[in-house]
């Protein structure tokens, strides 16, 4: 893209003017940078992704995905999680040195939890994409990885991105609405009793800890018991973050990131024989899932309703795709794009409904149709 474009883009969104609406499938161009980032101290938090197989052969969008967090991140530590045998290729090593990515060999990580985990898994209701038969265990088991490294190296305040995620957000941003809401660890849900781990935030190991406890005591238990227990046959991240959601609602285990439109918190005032006293707030809107919404206003994240809806599936990436029953309904409305400023650079970030989404989960993995322009 030439300077003229560019400069001609930038003057009709000045003053956040009219919105660059984009359709589902149309690509991006991000032109050359010839700006170097300069990292600031007092940055906080962490990335973290995983790669749990041999090689990158069904995750290689996952190099898209850290470019992106990267753009709005350039301080932030990336720890990616995999096999040394998957780092061999010279155009993976590429990747990790362009992004600044530190990888943590999954070997190092093994620990009790872990063996006990692999002893005791199974599957149940087959995922394989691409022939990856090893899918349901792999969605799984990262977040045992995850819990691994961030226990060995006492990580803080980390942001576990799922490989087919895009970011449009500075870590520190949402670290510090977090700690304003005191939560531990927040996960987004389409639909109540679903959560779609496509984005995390965990404050510290032992926030996920007693996650991976459960799961263990799920998968102890023989398929048809642990179907009757979960409700679905389908056992998988999912539905045992879904159910242990639902047996900690009211513990500080687990919060719910927003993913829908959210209105100001009323209270009503209620006579009692005291006097007036207020009424508790409704189930939703209740707990850390209000307080994220009012730290970070006119926002959204994504569980996995905008990505397949603008974006398609995995099966169909051509058609826009919605399930009745989730929180929130995308359907008659438009993905499009502002300027923001991020360190040194200006860089677009989507919006619907007015509302700026943190990231994106293209389920369809054509992640490089949703890469964030840089401009100078």
């Amino acid at each position: 893209m030439c300077g003229a474009a560019i400069a001609t883009i930038l003057n009709q969104l000045k003053d956040y003017g009219p919105p660059w609406q984009h359709q589902p499938g149309t690509a991006f161009r991000r032109p050359a940078r010839s700006t170097e980032m300069y990292c600031q101290a007092g940055l906080n938090g962490s990335i973290i992704y995983s790669n749990l197989g041999s090689s990158f052969e069904y995750q290689s969008y996952i190099w898209v995905s850290i470019r992106q967090a990267r753009l709005f991140n350039p301080c932030t530590p990336i720890y990616l999680i995999c096999s040394s045998e998957a780092l061999l290729p010279a155009s993976v090593s590429e990747e990790i040195v362009s992004s600044r990515v530190q990888t943590v060999d999954y070997a190092s990580l093994s620990n009790e939890v872990l063996s006990t985990f692999r002893q005791k898994n199974y599957i149940q209701g087959t995922m394989s994409p691409d022939g990856n038969d090893k899918f349901n265990q792999y969605t799984s088991e990262r977040l045992l990885a995850v819990w691994a490294l961030m226990d060995k190296l006492q990580l803080r305040d980390v942001i576990h991105l799922e490989n087919d995620n895009m970011l449009y957000s500075a870590v520190s941003d949402l670290v510090s609405a977090m700690h304003t809401c005191d939560v531990h660890l927040a996960i987004p849900f389409p639909s109540v009793g679903l959560a779609v781990v496509g984005i995390a935030f965990i404050r510290a190991a032992d926030a996920l800890e007693p996650f991976i406890r459960f799961a263990i005591s799920v998968f102890d238990m023989q398929p048809p018991k642990a179907i009757e227990y979960l409700g679905t046959e389908w056992i998988n991240d999912m539905s045992l973050l879904g159910k242990f959601y639902h047996e900690n609602v009211l513990s500080t285990f687990v919060s719910e990131i927003p993913t829908k439109a959210y209105e100001a918190r009323t209270r009503h005032l209620n006579a009692s024989r005291d006097g007036y006293f207020l009424e508790p707030l409704p189930f939703r809107e209740g707990h850390a899932h209000s307080c994220i919404a009012e730290a970070l206003p006119s926002t959204i994240f994504d569980s996995c309703v905008l990505g397949q809806y603008f974006g398609g599936t995995y099966g169909n990436p051509e058609k826009q795709h919605y399930q009745e029953g989730r929180q929130y309904d995308p359907r008659g409305k438009q993905l499009w794009w502002r300027t923001a400023g991020v360190e040194t650079h200006q860089v677009w970030v989507p919006y619907v409904d007015n509302l700026r989404i943190h990231n994106l989960h293209i389920h369809s993995k054509l992640l490089q149709n949703y890469t964030s322009l840089t401009l100078h």
